[in-house]
């Protein structure tokens, strides 16, 4: 007698969720970019970028970018939401930059804080903030990462800009200069 034979299912075929996770949706590990319409970037955790430098995913028109992780950078928002934050810095590395705040609302996310020197030498600089949208409204710029302490201390991180129409908000504040023999200037 013949074994049976395995036969293709309709789960092993096209799923209709497939279509609607491309304009609506979270990111993933798999997939960090939020729907086109409304979705969340994707952050990252330890447990997910073992390998360091993650950028966050970005938002679609309606969402907030994803946080970096280990010196990745912020993603950003496109129209509505704010910027997610840069990851802080690995190894004697510098910090993310944050992401950009939506263009008619939202903040710029902060930038990651440089790491300390290993073994000596600089510390990372710090992340810089991201921008608030340039047409909003409302939002704020994200704050500069802190430098990272060594033998030369690393610069802290440049806050980010208000958008060009901001009536409520304000710039961010650059991050202070890490610790050292020689202090690391603030951004």
């Amino acid at each position: 007698m013949a074994a049976p034979v395995a036969s293709a299912t309709a789960a092993d075929g096209w799923q209709p969720g497939s279509i609607l996770r491309i304009f609506f949706g979270n990111g993933t590990a798999d997939n960090v970019n939020g729907g086109l319409i409304w979705g969340n970037g994707y952050s990252w955790t330890a447990a997910t970028c073992p390998q360091g430098g993650c950028d966050g995913g970005n938002a679609g028109l309606i969402g907030n970018g994803g946080n970096g992780w280990a010196g990745g950078n912020g993603g950003s928002a496109l129209l509505l939401g704010n910027g997610g934050s840069g990851g802080d810095g690995i190894n004697g590395g510098a910090g993310g930059n944050g992401g950009r705040g939506g263009l008619l609302w939202g903040s710029g996310g902060d930038g990651g804080a440089g790491a300390d020197a290993v073994g000596g030498g600089a510390g990372g600089a710090g992340g810089s903030g991201g921008n608030a949208g340039q047409l909003s409204l409302w939002g704020n710029g994200g704050r500069g990462g802190d430098g990272g302490d060594g033998d030369a201390g690393g610069a802290g991180g440049r806050g980010g800009d208000q958008g060009f129409l901001t009536l409520f908000g304000h710039a961010g504040a650059g991050g202070d200069g890490g610790a050292g023999a020689g202090q690391g200037s603030g951004g």
